[in-house]
């Protein structure tokens, strides 16, 4: 079986997807696949490009392409960051490229003389290049959402082209699933598989009172930080303990967000420590008393499964996506969005209850068995073979 993979991101230069497609095809048994992954790079990683060639198989091959007016739109992406027009010019600046961008792929594959049975591809951003190949070349194409967003922005409309036109739709949440039947009027079609974790050697074995609560994520608005903030500041007006709040991560909202903290008054309890790497991070996790995650929007809750996996309690916002794996009071605590003081509550009362804390992080570990990415990528490659079947011609 030969597959045809596009995706704007590999391996994780930038998070989120990359960091998915790393994992999918480092887990799975390609022994009877040839694999190629077509990198479709769309913005300049801050975070650089991890060199993975030595860690894949011969028959996974990773081609990039870029546009020939790469640098300018990023130079125009750049000087409007931050502003409302920076959403949206990212689909702009995709759909620019993707005129070119089929060219060059299409050239690479006639040059190569690649065959493929599918096309998997993640996300929107390259859809319309995605499903050109698939009408020319016959193929059916499994679609990966990762996320949904605002319905008046461009690429909202191009995910609802990339989901009507395949063959099967994977969701990595049943939130998104249900969001997407509920806006683009196609039904629950599709499947669930979510994001994965890996068994990582870090686990948390004692719950003594750290004095440390860490977010991990972006600093975007959507991610919630202010809420957490406000909820640090209740906290230490209601003669909580002393606390250091460690924020790891980096985006538009960093400067408002510091701007904040001393607005609050709670300057010196908040260590903003940027972008840290994934190892790095689990290690943090581990050492903290709770992990906190008051996000206002997610498709998924990686970072949430990912503390889960180490041990470590979890208080997340009551949204959709983290019910999805989060018990309220058994394996992780849920706070209702937006509700700096339902948040204060809840971590009032985690604070001081040693044995809950325990409790709690004993039992969110059993999230590694249910996650694991070996299990994802056996249930993605069972799901090729499915679609090829189903598509093969009738004679």
């Amino acid at each position: 079986m030969n597959i045809l993979v596009i995706t704007p991101d590999f391996p994780y230069s930038f998070g989120g997807i990359g960091e998915h497609v790393y994992n999918l095809y480092k887990n799975m048994d390609v022994t009877d696949c040839q694999i190629y992954i077509f990198v479709v790079r769309f913005a300049v990683s801050n975070l650089g490009i991890k060199d993975v060639s030595d860690e894949f198989p011969s028959n996974i091959r990773v081609i990039e392409f870029t546009h020939s007016s790469y640098r300018e739109y990023e130079q125009v992406f750049r000087n409007r960051s931050g502003d409302g027009f920076s959403y949206e010019f990212e689909a702009l600046k995709t759909e620019a490229y993707n005129l070119e961008i089929f060219m060059k792929m299409n050239e690479y594959i006639q040059n190569e003389g690649i065959e493929f049975d599918l096309i998997h591809l993640h996300d929107a951003f390259a859809a319309i290049p995605a499903v050109a190949l698939k009408r020319m070349y016959h193929v059916p194409l499994v679609a990966t959402d990762h996320s949904i967003g605002n319905e008046l922005y461009v690429i909202d409309g191009i995910r609802a082209y990339m989901i009507r036109n395949a063959s099967q739709v994977i969701y990595v949440s049943s939130y998104l699933q249900k969001t997407a039947a509920h806006r683009y009027n196609c039904g629950e079609i599709g499947t669930v598989i979510p994001n994965g974790i890996n068994k990582t050697r870090y686990v948390k074995d004692r719950y003594d009172l750290q004095g440390r609560i860490t977010y991990v994520g972006r600093l975007e608005k959507k991610k919630g930080v202010d809420i957490l903030l406000k909820a640090i500041a209740l906290l230490s007006q209601r003669g909580g303990p002393g606390l250091k709040l460690c924020l790891y991560g980096d985006g538009t909202e960093k400067e408002n967000l510091q701007e904040y903290t001393s607005k609050l008054g709670i300057a010196g309890q908040v260590d903003f420590y940027g972008y840290c790497g994934h190892e790095e991070v689990l290690k943090r996790m581990v050492d903290s008393d709770i992990v906190i995650l008051p996000s206002r929007e997610e498709a998924f809750g990686l970072t949430a499964l990912e503390a889960m996996s180490v041990g470590v309690p979890v208080i997340a916002s009551d949204i959709e996506a983290y019910k999805e794996f989060i018990g309220d009071g058994k394996n992780g605590i849920l706070f209702k969005t937006e509700n700096a003081f339902d948040l204060c509550e809840k971590i009032k009362f985690l604070l001081k209850n040693k044995e809950v804390r325990q409790q709690i992080g004993k039992a969110a570990v059993s999230v590694n068995r249910e996650y694991s990415w070996k299990n994802i990528s056996q249930k993605t490659k069972e799901l090729y073979s499915q679609v090829v079947n189903e598509n093969k011609p009738v004679h």
